[in-house]
């Protein structure tokens, strides 16, 4: 990186978190868990966020793991969450994606 104007540096990054405020969940999370579908070409083809909300998986939980309100492809967690909790929640939208749309969804976080 090359150094730059760090008020500009600063207006970009406000800008930024501007923008992201009310779409992405303030609890703690591993950011969007599944990858969006799409072409060979590599255009967007669906959303998984929006599969998993017509699924209306919006607000399930299991255990301390929670899809919330705000968007459909992330899981949080909402106190006391074990890992065990979160690959449950993965498996159900897998499940619940799968039977309601036929595509299997591919996880973009890592599971250890």
């Amino acid at each position: 990186m090359e150094p730059g104007d760090k008020e500009k540096s600063r207006a970009t990054m406000k800008d930024i978190l501007a923008q992201r405020k009310g779409k992405i969940p303030p609890q703690p999370s591993a950011g969007c868990v599944f990858k969006n579908i799409k072409s060979e070409k590599g255009e967007l083809i669906a959303a998984v966020g929006a599969l998993i909300e017509q699924c209306e998986l919006k607000c399930s939980r299991i255990g301390g793991a929670e899809i919330p309100s705000i968007h459909g492809n992330y899981i949080v967690n909402m106190g006391g969450a074990k890992a065990a909790d979160i690959v449950a929640m993965i498996n159900l939208c897998k499940q619940k994606v799968k039977e309601k749309f036929n595509i299997d969804l591919e996880e973009e976080i890592i599971v250890l």
